[in-house]
């Protein structure tokens, strides 16, 4: 939950983003209400607060993101020509860049995104994963369960994904990523020359024109996608192509209703 505008304490201390004044987005809520993250500018330094705590001084920090309880704050800062991630008030070593930071479901982990140089790399519980010439930043995730990890990387002119620090097949391009609610299936779009194709778990489906990022049921894992075949559109359940369209929306499983393989 995060608030935007600008606030003055009785102290005169400005809790904002960036060293204007005017800048927004200065304070951050966890869903429970019970704590708090902010960052105060002061003397030409900016410092985090967390639960009303200062934390050291740097000369700029990014706004604060909290764990799914609320309980762990991390955030990313810079002092000289560096970049640090500080986690629970730890420092990482330095990198090269801010960091695109995510908290597992449970709260227990956390990961970032980050530049060395001239390459990029995912930092995992403060283990460094393999240099890549690109990583995409938003696509950086954690498993339902907390205990898989996957993002979209690129080395040369191929694209794949890595997932437990395992790269996938490379490819000429990757869509969006997507865990099954039980964390046992990974899945994700792609393409490979003129063909479009899903791949869950590894395993290409068969290929077309165009497709959709692929859809996974709540529960055991079934799998849909639109895709493309001349100007017809096709819903894909399972491996197994639905009734033909000039066009179709973004499908969607129920909840409680399985779709059959026949």
């Amino acid at each position: 939950m995060r608030f935007t505008g600008n606030l003055e304490t009785e102290k005169g201390r400005w809790l904002a983003w960036g060293p204007k004044k005017e800048t927004s987005e200065y304070l951050t809520l966890d869903f429970s209400g019970k704590h708090v993250a902010f960052a105060v500018y002061e003397n030409k330094k900016w410092h985090m607060v967390v639960d009303f705590r200062d934390e050291p001084p740097y000369d700029f920090v990014t706004p604060p993101v909290l764990s799914t309880n609320g309980e762990r704050c991390a955030y990313a800062a810079r002092r000289g020509g560096k970049w640090y991630v500080v986690v629970d008030g730890r420092e990482s070593p330095p990198h090269d860049s801010r960091a695109n930071i995510v908290f597992s479901p449970d709260s227990k982990r956390v990961a970032y995104e980050v530049r060395k140089g001239d390459k990029r790399l995912v930092v995992t519980d403060g283990h460094e994963e393999a240099l890549y010439d690109y990583v995409v930043r938003d696509s950086l995730m954690f498993s339902p369960n907390s205990k898989r990890t996957a993002y979209i990387a690129k080395k040369g002119d191929k694209w794949f994904v890595v997932s437990e620090g395992m790269e996938g097949p490379k490819y000429d391009g990757i869509g969006g990523i997507v865990f099954s609610t039980d964390s046992k299936h990974l899945a994700y779009a792609a393409k490979e020359g003129d063909g479009c194709f899903v791949v869950l778990d590894g395993q290409e489906g068969q290929r077309y024109d165009a497709t959709s990022i692929p859809v996974l049921s709540p529960r055991d894992g079934h799998l849909a996608y639109w895709t493309q075949r001349g100007d017809k559109r096709i819903v894909v359940v399972n491996g197994i192509e639905q009734e033909s369209y000039d066009g179709v929306g973004f499908p969607v499983f129920s909840l409680g209703v399985c779709p059959s393989n026949s």
